[in-house]
């Protein structure tokens, strides 16, 4: 294993942030998706109206379905906050992968 001065400044700066990220954030692997969907009750506007009431969805991969969790409208902007760290953290991989891959051409 290196020690972390071996790395390039620039590979250094991408491991700390996404080391600051993992453990200071939640973060979830998923999308957020609008709906529109009907409630059910025979006088609500929506029963009348074909658009519905609006709300969030996390879109995620649980094995090899695709799973539709519903987000209370309190919490949709953590949530938010979840799946944007989960985006950083997965450019900051893809970033350290690269520099591994420039690595391991450099012999």
């Amino acid at each position: 294993m290196r020690h972390k001065g071996q790395y390039p400044a620039e590979e250094r700066q991408i491991r700390s942030q996404l080391a600051q990220i993992v453990s200071q954030k939640r973060f979830i692997r998923a999308g957020l998706v609008k709906m529109r969907r009907k409630c059910g009750k025979k006088n609500c506007w929506c029963a009348k109206d074909n658009k519905g009431h609006e709300s969030y969805y996390l879109s995620m991969r649980v094995g090899r379905k695709r799973k539709m969790i519903y987000v209370p409208p309190r919490m949709e902007k953590e949530v938010w906050q979840w799946v944007k760290s989960y985006k950083e953290i997965s450019k900051a991989i893809d970033q350290v992968s690269g520099h591994s891959l420039k690595h391991l051409k450099e012999g």
